[in-house]
């Protein structure tokens, strides 16, 4: 028989923060999506970190958040060189509801083309009902 499970939403299983981590490489052209984040729950995204292995060329660009490949926040790239590493932290439009809703990182301008680490920083959002259940 199945044990019935008793933790209310104040339990620290609802209450932490969660990590997904992927390594990246940016495509061959600029402006284009790439470290795709989905979820089969709701879920809020607290932050995006990057951190550049490799480049093909280290000056100015832009690091873009986007979702459903609509641009969402911007943090300007001045020099990227090996070892840059950047946190864009959000507070408006990061609640990604259906897994077909769609988180990702573009790069553009001359900083793109590179080996990046990229690490989501989120919280599920209860109560949360798993998709295909």
């Amino acid at each position: 028989m199945a044990k019935k499970d008793t933790t209310a939403y104040d339990h620290p299983h609802f209450t932490i923060s969660r990590e997904s981590r992927m390594a990246a490489v940016q495509g061959p052209a600029s402006a284009v999506d790439f470290a795709h984040f989905r979820s089969r729950n709701k879920v809020l995204l607290r932050a995006i970190h990057v951190n550049l292995r490799s480049a093909a060329s280290g000056t100015a660009g832009s690091l873009h958040y986007t979702r459903s490949a609509a641009t969402l926040a911007s943090k300007t790239i001045s020099s990227a060189s090996v070892g840059y590493s950047a946190v864009l932290t959000l507070t408006t439009n990061n609640t990604l509801h259906t897994i077909s809703e769609v988180a990702a990182i573009r790069i553009t301008g001359a900083a793109d083309k590179g080996k990046w680490d990229v690490l989501y920083e989120y919280d599920i959002l209860y109560p949360s009902t798993h998709l295909g259940q």
